[in-house]
């Protein structure tokens, strides 16, 4: 038989790890499940989670939190059912235990949707590889780390990655119906999502019936029709972003266009659909469909975005966001990294060649050998009909342990340079500073690890040590997930700053925290004059962009912010460290536009400067560490204390 044939078999075959019964499934599942939270660990409320929830917290609100000029001008938020649902959980539990529990039960769907999905595409040790692939592999699909598939916060897109991925298992069986409907329900939750996983739909069911071609063709008829009655979001489509508004938008959302992406994310999404076309051409049937489409759907993504929403810059293209297409490479990847790697472990040395090439590509091994990598892979290609490069047995077994031990030095090499950083965390190595540095390096060392196990582990003993290693893995989950210092505990609760709230009062109006994000909204119900999650959503309203704009250039201008405020993502160093004075306080707070109250931050227990009088000191809970990239080499500072300047006006001189 064949190499091509014996791949077309192997999902319908049973394996030794199958015939070990629903005891030996339960406890790899529960095992991978600990594995699952434990490198995703609970961050809090950040990003587009602290979004949604003090959205709920605005509307509650109007005459606090709700004037901050974020929610006033909102229409990020406008489009998902999201905040109507975490409303009744915020009303029951708070904020921080809501978003929380919303958080570890989107995990648990996605990850209960991602086993699913494996028993559907996957038989064997392939199973229990690719699920073992999907915990621990880098998972972030956007630039700059931005957005991971599965993130572990409480957002829509959690759940809406998890019904798209039950929609795939349906796919797969052909119950389109379901899928439909599973589809329908994530675009409720998040359309921006749910838009790829529909065109996935779509092409497969035309794969099966060509006369689905006829629906494109009457949503376009239907589109030009929204089109010329000047509907509101079908208008957007002759809408275009200005000069003045795209060039800020390159600056502040530099994510939102592919062409600006860092290399190495490019490389990372090249090597995902890389490995995607690779396993499409080593499997048949409805699964080489699937990996085929949703190669073909990500790519489709980015070039949408790049051609319609960078060069043409079309608003509405730019507001879809196609380039998040880019998400199923990132979901569906580890599936076919590890049918890869358990159809060349039965196969002769000759075709462990491409695995072992895509294995060393997913190590850190920068982008240009990256790329030059996953060309080396598909140029291989031992999967193919008219593969003719075939090696003798030693050669390919030497080129397999040299390609892997490669990748191992790499990824040792990588691994000792972070740690060096994070072991002087004044917070530990442990915290989510170091977790997030650390995120992508213990990747490929525990995909070794997986890739042994998955591979050899066969007899009663290694079963019990696999049920061992299970218990340990969700007893670290269970006591490790939660991630979160004192700090951000604190204000995740939207506990009240005592020694700030009684004069905070006595002026209403707005706060400048420098450094803050939800310090200003939870620890004194007071709209932020200027924070750096008020960027995220400019893209939905040009007004939003101009006003955060101005306030974002004349806080650096002053030095009371680095240039990491107007270009949050892609710089490398700080620009210097923020610093206040009397005379820059005095300049800032001339401005009639300006905030009411200055919240300034004290590092390494610094006293206040001699020539500001601060109103109060607030010593917070447990001080919090921060990264400061300073000449290419990083620092730890500590936060320590809070001080309250009056402003508007009524700066201390």
């Amino acid at each position: 038989m064949t190499l091509y044939a014996k791949s077309a078999a192997f999902f319908h075959r049973d394996t030794q790890i199958e015939a070990k019964g629903p005891l030996l499934e339960t406890t790899l599942t529960l095992g991978l499940l600990g594995l699952w939270l434990i490198l995703r660990p609970y961050e809090g409320l950040y990003g587009d989670a602290l979004i949604y929830f003090t959205r709920v917290v605005a509307d509650s609100d109007p005459h606090g939190v709700g004037r901050d000029w974020m929610f006033t001008m909102d229409q990020q938020t406008q489009f998902s059912l999201f905040p109507v649902l975490i409303q009744f959980a915020v009303s029951r539990l708070g904020t921080s235990l809501a978003a929380q529990f919303v958080a570890f039960l989107g995990l648990l769907f996605c990850f209960a949707a991602a086993v699913t999905l494996a028993f559907e595409l996957t038989s064997g040790r392939a199973r229990w590889l690719f699920l073992a692939f999907l915990a621990i592999l880098p998972h972030s699909y956007s630039s700059f780390g931005l957005l991971p598939f599965a993130e572990p916060s409480a957002t829509p897109r959690l759940f809406a990655e998890a019904l798209i991925l039950l929609a795939f298992a349906a796919i797969l069986r052909e119950r389109f119906v379901v899928a439909g409907g599973l589809l329908a329900v994530a675009a409720l939750l998040h359309p921006i999502m749910a838009a790829p996983g529909m065109t996935v739909l779509f092409v497969m069911l035309c794969r099966r019936d060509r006369r689905w071609l006829l629906l494109a063709g009457a949503g376009t008829l239907a589109l030009g029709a929204a089109i010329g009655l000047g509907l509101p979001l079908a208008r957007r489509i002759t809408e275009f972003v200005d000069p003045q508004w795209k060039a800020i938008l390159d600056v502040r959302n530099n994510y939102l266009f592919p062409r600006l992406w860092d290399a190495d994310d490019l490389a990372m999404f090249v090597l995902r659909v890389a490995t995607l076309i690779l396993a499409a051409k080593a499997t048949r049937g409805r699964a080489r469909a699937l990996f085929f489409t949703a190669a073909g759907v990500a790519i489709g993504g980015i070039v949408v975005a790049e051609l319609f929403g960078d060069f043409i810059p079309n608003l509405l293209v730019i507001q879809v966001q196609p380039w998040r297409a880019a998400w199923i490479s990132a979901a569906l990847a580890p599936a076919a990294l590890a049918i890869l790697i358990v159809i060349a472990r039965d196969e002769t040395p000759s075709a462990w060649i491409a695995p072992a090439l895509l294995a060393l590509a997913w190590a850190p091994i920068g982008a240009p050998a990256r790329f030059v990598v996953c060309l080396l892979a598909i140029a291989y290609d031992p999967f193919s009909q008219r593969a003719h490069i075939r090696l003798s047995d030693p050669v390919s077994r030497g080129l397999t342990v040299a390609i892997v031990a490669l990748g191992g030095l790499a990824a040792l090499y990588h691994l000792i340079v972070l740690f060096s950083v994070v072991i002087h965390d004044p917070d530990g190595i442990l915290a989510t500073r170091s977790r997030w540095l650390l995120r992508n390096a213990h990747s490929w060392p525990l995909a070794f690890l997986a890739v042994s196990i998955a591979l050899g582990a066969s007899s009663a003993r290694d079963v019990r040590l696999l049920a061992a290693a299970a218990a340990a893995l969700c007893g670290l989950a269970s006591v490790g997930w939660d991630s979160r210092n004192d700090y951000h505990r604190f204000f995740d609760a939207q506990r009240p700053i005592s020694a700030f709230s009684a004069i905070v009062a006595t002026r209403p109006g707005e706060v400048y925290w420098e450094r803050g994000a939800n310090e200003a909204w939870y620890g004194l119900g007071r709209p932020n004059w200027l924070a750096s999650l008020q960027g995220a959503g400019i893209v939905f309203s040009r007004e939003e962009t101009f006003l955060w704009k101005a306030r974002a250039e004349r806080a650096v201008t002053l030095g009371f912010e680095t240039r990491q405020m107007v270009q949050p993502f892609g710089l490398e160093t700080t620009q210097g460290e923020p610093t206040i004075d009397a005379r820059r306080l005095h300049e800032f707070c001339a401005s009639a536009d300006a905030p009411v109250w200055v919240v300034w931050p004290l590092t390494d227990n610094e006293a206040p400067p001699s020539d500001l009088h601060p109103l109060a000191v607030w010593p917070s809970p447990r001080s919090f560490a921060f990264v400061l990239a300073k000449d290419g080499a990083y620092q730890w500072k500590r936060t320590t204390n809070f001080m309250l300047l009056p402003c508007r006006g009524k700066a201390a001189a």
